[in-house]
Parts: structure tokens; sequence; C-alpha cells
């Protein structure tokens, strides 16, 4: 039998493609699930908790503005801003009305902080944000700074994971063989017996690669380790990147350059006392922990931990987080296996996530919600007329080529001009008159049937397109379903007594339900940076 790469070194190609492709798979699911739902807020049956979930909207939205705008005068009381941001935020995620916020900028307690604070309050008046304590029985599914963060800008988190290309045969096998040949590289043996420049191991081809490796067999020891390097490889080929996705998306403080893993770092307390050792466990963690079946590696931690307090003599109380790391070359299987399990039917498979995508931006542009809110600073006269103080509705052809319009330029083409980053910053003709002769593509080119519209053909094909969206933000449809029925289920599916666990402490981040900003991420010291 010829022999291959996956033959030599006992290496699965179908399992490592089952795997990573669902590893992409989890990545999206969650950025989709956390969009829709945030749309789905304003289908509310209620029209006051919708209205109420705006307003929390707006807060954030102006607290973001502030920060960015101060940040950028340089003025001495900009410093103020993080601890404001923070604790403003953390009120209105424990669900506490826009009196309890008023009465915190109003408090003179801590004087240095009454500019900054009298400054937000005056801008809180003039956006007119106000809004009612949420009832102690309702539940959320997120935090409320990542439904902002999804809602404000999702063309910025949806171009991240674009980066991250179909994790196909052909990119798998690439990554297979690219990891070996750099293996093999190392080798000083195998660089002597080829007298060879290090750095034309970039200049060759896969194919060349491959053949190498095959030919130089003798040079490379260890199948087991090469199998883990290969797998780790994988996994922070699409762990590294959606992890730092997902952490812009749910914590505020986020420092690419320090990044902290603050969610399980406090989960229980022991506190000794003369005759007892009084246990207790944050109820949040504990429910996470719950959803994602790890009670074992907590009940483990807590074993280990308990009887080192019991025979250590310093008599004080102690908080304990879970922070056994997960050996990234298993990470992989887990995560696969987890999602294999839990995974909830939004999609089965990878042609059916652009539409979803596109599902998305026609509900913002339809209603002027979410990326195209003039709440959160979008001209909507760029896109529709105003007559007599009224804007002219849209029609669905406009509604459809616009669409079509915003997912060429920023979701498949790469468009790195400073003017991607403002909304505002470019009028419709010019969105679809653009010349992209001389711009990158995104290396995920899934979106490339819906960017196309260009000829009368194209043009009929996109129309049809948007004849068979998902039912997910269309409250009419006869198929409409909340997306909170899918988080439930995933959260049921993934806690079930012979589930596999979700890998903690890995190169993939938590689920989006799992990340939530909180009282205890409150810090004595105010952050160096907010995103």
């Amino acid at each position: 039998m010829k022999k291959n790469i996956y033959s030599v070194f006992g290496l699965n190609q179908r399992e490592f493609f089952d795997q990573t492709l669902n590893a992409w798979k989890m990545m999206w699911e969650q950025v989709l699930m956390i969009a829709i739902y945030a749309r789905q807020q304003y289908m509310q049956s209620k029209q006051s908790d919708a209205d109420n979930f705006h307003q929390r909207m707006k807060m954030i939205h102006l607290l973001k503005c502030e920060y960015r705008s101060r940040a950028r005068s340089n003025l001495s009381f900009d410093q103020d801003l993080p601890e404001i941001f923070q604790k403003v935020l953390a009120l209105i995620e424990d669900e506490c009305g826009s009196t309890k916020i008023i009465e915190f900028l109003l408090d003179e307690e801590v004087s240095q902080l009454q500019t900054s604070k009298k400054r937000i309050l005056s801008k809180m008046e003039q956006a007119k944000i106000a809004f009612s304590p949420t009832p102690t029985d309702s539940k959320r599914d997120y935090s409320y700074y990542s439904l902002y963060e999804i809602l404000h800008d999702p063309i910025f988190y949806i171009s991240k994971l674009m980066s991250i290309p179909v994790p196909d045969k052909e990119v798998i096998h690439s990554t297979v063989v690219n990891t070996v040949y750099g293996y093999l590289f190392q080798n000083k043996s195998f660089l002597l017996s080829r007298n060879e420049n290090p750095l034309e191991r970039f200049s060759k081809s896969v194919e060349d690669e491959e053949l190498i490796i095959l030919e130089n067999l003798s040079f490379l020891e260890g199948k087991e380790d090469i199998k883990k390097l290969v797998k780790g490889q994988i996994t922070d080929f699409i762990g590294t990147d959606v992890y730092k996705v997902f952490n812009l998306l749910s914590d505020p403080f986020y420092n690419e350059e320090n990044p902290q893993n603050k969610l399980f770092a406090s989960v229980f307390t022991i506190r000794p006392e003369v005759d007892a050792f009084n246990i207790s466990l944050d109820r949040k963690a504990l429910i996470n922990l719950m959803n994602l079946n790890q009670l074992d590696e907590l009940a483990s931690v807590m074993k280990s931990e308990i009887k080192k307090v019991v025979l250590n003599k310093n008599q004080r109380a102690r908080n304990f987080g879970i922070e056994t790391k997960v050996d990234q070359a298993s990470a992989l299987e887990k995560i696969s296996n987890w999602y294999a399990t839990a995974q909830t039917g939004l999609f089965n498979r990878v042609d059916q996530v652009p539409k979803l995508i596109a599902s998305i931006l026609e509900f913002d542009i339809r209603y002027f919600k979410g990326m195209f809110d003039p709440d959160f600073g979008f001209d909507r006269s760029l896109l529709t007329k105003k007559h007599k103080n009224v804007y002219s509705p849209l029609q669905a052809k406009e509604i459809y080529l616009f669409v079509s319009a915003y997912i060429r330029n920023y979701l498949y083409y790469d468009d790195q001009r400073p003017e991607r980053n403002n909304l505002n910053g470019w009028l419709i003709e010019q969105l679809v008159d653009r010349d992209f002769s001389e711009v990158s593509f995104h290396r995920n080119r899934m979106m490339e049937v819906w960017a196309t519209f260009e000829d009368e053909k194209q043009y009929r094909q996109m129309l049809d397109r948007f004849k068979r969206m998902p039912a997910y933000l269309d409250p009419q449809h006869k198929d409409y379903k909340e997306i909170t029925y899918l988080i439930n289920k995933q959260k049921e599916l993934g806690n079930e007594e012979n589930a596999p666990p979700y890998p903690l402490n890995s190169f993939f981040p938590l689920p989006l339900w799992a990340s939530r900003f909180s009282k205890k991420n409150i810090v004595e010291e105010a952050p160096d940076k907010l995103s």
C-alpha cells in the first residue's frame, strides 16, 4: 500500500476532519445564537419589555461612546471612566432600573468622580434613557454587554470569524503536513543532511513538503508526540482566534496583552470557624459548571482543597477556583464530543450558515435596529429619504441589495481601509459600486454566493435567495420559534449524566451563554484598557 503521512504516523484523517468541523460549527453556532437572541428581544410579547431592553442598550452605548471620546481627548479625568463604567454596567447586569443608576451618578461620596458622573447624567437626560427594574423571575441567557456588542457591530465579530477558513479536507491536510514538516525542520541532523537554508522551508508546496517528510522518516521519532503536536496545532488554528473574539464579545475589560480567565477563578469559599468549616459556592459559577457538565471536576478540586485547609493551621477564609489546564491535544476531541452531543440544530451544514448571517443583517436594515439603529449612531438618511420628518419605508428589493452590498464589502472581501470602521462613511451607491481590484478576500469564502448581484441574472438570483430566509427573525412566520428554546436545549443536553464535559481552561472559549459579566468582575483598581 502506498505510504501517506496519515498511515505513517497513525493519524486518522477522517477523525481530524470531523473533530475540526465540529469545533468550527460550535463557534458559529454560539455567535449566531446570541445575534438572533439579541434581536428577538425586540419581539417580546410585552412592548414595555422590548422598550426596557432597548433603553439598557442605549445606556451601554452612551458609556462606551463617552469613554472613547474622553480617551481621545487625553483629559486628566478620563481615568475615572473605567471605574464608573464598571459600576454602572454591574447595576445594569443586576437588572436594576435607571433610577438606581441615577442615584449612583448623583452620589457625591467619591468627589473625584463627580465631573465624569455629571457629564454622563447629562447625556442620559439628553438621550431620554429610562428603564424600570427587571422582575426577579425573569431569565436572561446572555449579559447585556454581550447583547449590545452583537447588536451594535455584528460585522466586526462575524468578519473576525471569517479569518478562520472552513475546515475542509484540503485545509486539514495542509495543517497536518505543515505541522509535521515544521517538526522535521527542528531536527539538526535533517538540516545537516540536506545542507538547506532553514528559510527555504517556507517556499515549498504542501505536496513537496509531504514528499520530503516521507523520504526522511528516519529523522522523525515519537509517533504519539507528533500526533499530539498535530492535534494541538489544529486546536490552535481554530481556538486562538475564537478565544479572542468571544472574550471581546463578553468581557468589556478584556486585555489582549494580558488575557485573564476570571469566570471560574472563585467558585467556592472555605471559612474556618471554631468547631466547623463553612463552605459556600457561588451560585452562577455552580450553574455554569452544571450546564458544562463539570461537577466532577468541581468535586475533585473541592476534595483536594478541603484536605489542605483542614491540615493547614492558617485559619482564614479563602476563595478557590478551577484552574486545571486542559492538554491542547485532547481539547479538540473534547470540544468535538461536546458539540456532537449538545448541538442545537440551528444549522446542520456549512452552507446553511451564510443564510443565517444574511437574515441578521436583513433584520437590522428592515427595522433599523442593531448596527443600523439611529440610537447607536447610524445615519438613517444614508439608506432612505426623509419627507416631512418621516422616513420613507425601504422596499424589499432595496433591503436585499443593501444586505448583499454589506456582505460583499465586509464579509467576503477583507477590506482593511479605515473607512470600514465608520458605518456612516460610505453612501450606499459607493458600497454597491466599489472597486475591489486591490482588496483581498477573507480566508473563509462561504459568503461568495451572497456577494454577487452585478448583472441581471445575478440580481434575480439575489432576490430569490431572500425568499427562503430562516424564520427566527420573522415572528409572523409559521415556523418561528424563540432561540431561547435552543439555548436551553443545549444546556440540558450538556449536563445529562453521560454527556461529555465541556473542556475548561483550553484554547477554546466557553459557550457565550456561560460568559457573563457580574459584580464579581469589579476590581478595586480600574482596568488599564476598556474595549
